[in-house]
């Protein structure tokens, strides 16, 4: 998968409200060549790597990524995303008791393929 590269915007915080802030890439979605979904990818800001859960949605169209275990400001940084493995689909769900369960799947799955 081909890695690339974006500035972490400001995005709605909904993920932070949920426990899982993500960084909000300035990306163009139609210049990742990868279906919507989420993915075990690496993060590189600066000169440090970090374990990263990609989440890459259509409708709407966004490019985020949570760092796992990485509390830091990242607003205005570079961000080099590569990544590995799709994980899952986006999915939709009627509470936040149980999107908060698929995330914490999710990262589960990205741990294990990245270790």
């Amino acid at each position: 998968m081909k890695p690339f590269t974006g500035t972490v915007i400001h995005g709605e915080k909904i993920a932070q409200s949920l426990g899982y802030p993500t960084a909000n890439l300035d990306v163009p979605r139609e210049k990742i060549k990868l279906r919507s979904g989420v993915y075990a990818a690496e993060a590189t800001i600066g000169s440090r790597t970090f374990p990263a859960a990609l989440i890459l949605m259509d409708k709407p169209n966004k490019v985020e990524v949570y760092l796992l275990d990485v509390t830091m400001n990242l607003y205005g940084k570079r961000v080099s995303i590569r990544p590995y493995q799709k994980v899952s689909e986006i999915e939709r769900y009627d509470s936040a008791e149980l999107l908060i369960k698929k995330i914490q799947h999710d990262v589960e799955m990205v741990r294990r393929i990245l270790t």
